[in-house]
């Protein structure tokens, strides 16, 4: 996934303060979706909490060539943890998922593998 966004320029006069609650309030409508609104409503939503962070990023005076240096350290970062891992298209008969979304570990889920061991 790939998203590009500007700014919202209206409001990066607001403080950093001002602003990170405006990101709260996105995020409240997030759950608001969620629970009670369509598919379209909800990404709707989500997408304005990511374009409330971008203006939060320009209120705090991060150029994109700042942005582009601290995106690369946090996908380094969430690779070392493994977060980008695609699901494993095996289903695994040892645990409740119809298709294993966990990364394999010798063989077993580590979700089974946690069972096993509790």
């Amino acid at each position: 996934m790939n998203i590009t966004m500007e700014p919202c320029w209206k409001y990066v006069s607001n403080t950093a303060k001002d602003q990170i609650y405006h990101v709260a309030e996105e995020v409240a409508e997030v759950v608001h979706a969620l629970k009670f609104e369509s598919r379209e409503k909800l990404i709707l939503e989500i997408l304005d909490v990511i374009q409330s962070c971008i203006t939060l990023l320009a209120i705090l005076g991060v150029g994109q060539k700042e942005l582009d240096k601290y995106t690369a350290d946090m996908k380094y970062k969430n690779t070392m943890r493994e977060y980008y891992d695609k699901p494993v298209d095996q289903s695994c008969d040892n645990c409740v998922f119809d298709l294993c979304t966990i990364r394999r570990d010798g063989g077993y889920c580590k979700t089974w593998r946690a069972k096993e061991n509790a």
